[in-house]
């Protein structure tokens, strides 16, 4: 199983972690996540990789059997796994710049010109979307 965003959320509320409403408000643009725990599904090898996200509510707490690979300044617990069989990451690897773009428009009543401009900035930075969705296949393939 491997969840994106919302699936993220609710394989952690599945498996017994929690999720809430972040403090740190709306997470949109690119972000940088640190690779906290080298799995051997990650190959290549990165210590680092940038992905869109576009959340407000995240996992606050981790499921018990749980292991975080990855996190972020705003957002801690940006990946997990459950053994071999579940993979869980905040971001979005399959979200092009276009696309983040459009739905940060589409949101900007919600979310408000300043974060909006602030996400935009971000969009012209790369992302490594190819490199997390190699990882994903790595992961499906080495059971």
């Amino acid at each position: 199983i491997i969840g994106i965003c919302f699936g993220h959320q609710l394989i952690a509320h599945f498996f017994g972690g929690s999720t809430a409403r972040a403090d740190t408000g709306w997470c949109v643009g690119i972000q940088h996540n640190r690779v906290l725990v080298p799995e051997p599904w990650m190959v290549p090898a990165a210590a680092t990789f940038d992905l869109p996200a576009s959340h407000r509510d995240q996992v606050m707490a981790l499921p018990p059997d749980a292991i975080r690979f990855a996190a972020t300044d705003r957002c801690p617990n940006a990946g997990f796994v459950v053994g071999t069989n579940v993979l869980a990451l905040q971001c979005h690897p399959e979200f092009t710049p276009s696309y983040a773009r459009d739905l940060l428009e589409l949101r900007r009543p919600v979310l408000g010109d300043d974060v909006v401009d602030a996400a935009q900035a971000t969009l012209g930075q790369p992302s490594d979307g190819h490199l997390v969705a190699r990882w994903m296949l790595n992961f499906l393939v080495a059971k």
